[in-house]
């Protein structure tokens, strides 16, 4: 996707003690319709809840804007109660925004949004990140002994399971304001 990037405003970025809350982005000083794009890479999902991050989003965006983003969403393979319930705590995902991407289409059409796409990438993104966190955790056991890389190996364990399940997708996400 080419979006053309004229506006840059930034932001002091503060480390989050809590999950990120799309009602504190809404507290913030921004003009209405004042940027070219909204761009959110891997964490979209963390804001409780997304549609209000949306919501701010399309209120951001000038006629014609692009929001672009990388999420994480509920797949079409069930899981137990509990393990869904892990799932989204080891992912920090609030419930609300456990949901397929059928719904997040719709979700995104229903604040007005045009030229939705939600397409589905997992096997651009799962298989490199749990063979990063695998080659990471090897590099490192002779360094700093195996304690320190542990959470990594169990996150690459259970996202190796999640996958074969299909219990969660990775999708790439575009939407137009309308002009």
């Amino acid at each position: 996707m080419n979006v053309p990037l004229t506006t840059w405003d930034m932001m002091p970025i503060h480390p989050c003690r809590s999950p990120p809350s799309a009602t504190q982005l809404g507290e913030l000083a921004l003009p209405a319709e004042h940027f070219d794009s909204v761009v959110s890479v891997d964490s979209a999902y963390h804001f409780a809840p997304r549609t209000s991050f949306l919501r701010h989003a399309h209120r951001l965006l000038r006629p014609g804007g692009r929001l672009a983003l990388t999420d994480i969403v509920r797949g079409p393979g069930r899981m137990s109660w509990f393990g869904e319930f892990m799932l989204a705590r080891a992912f920090q995902i609030p419930s609300a925004n456990w949901i397929d991407p059928a719904t997040y289409e719709a979700q995104l059409r229903k604040l007005g949004f045009a030229d939705v796409r939600v397409e589905i990438i997992d096997d651009a993104v799962f298989p490199g990140l749990v063979d990063f966190l695998e080659r990471q955790s090897e590099a490192w056991h002779g360094v700093t002994g195996a304690l320190p890389w542990a959470p990594f190996l169990a996150t690459a364990a259970g996202l190796r399971s999640v996958v074969a399940a299909r219990s969660m997708n990775f999708v790439l996400v575009s939407a137009v304001k309308p002009a």
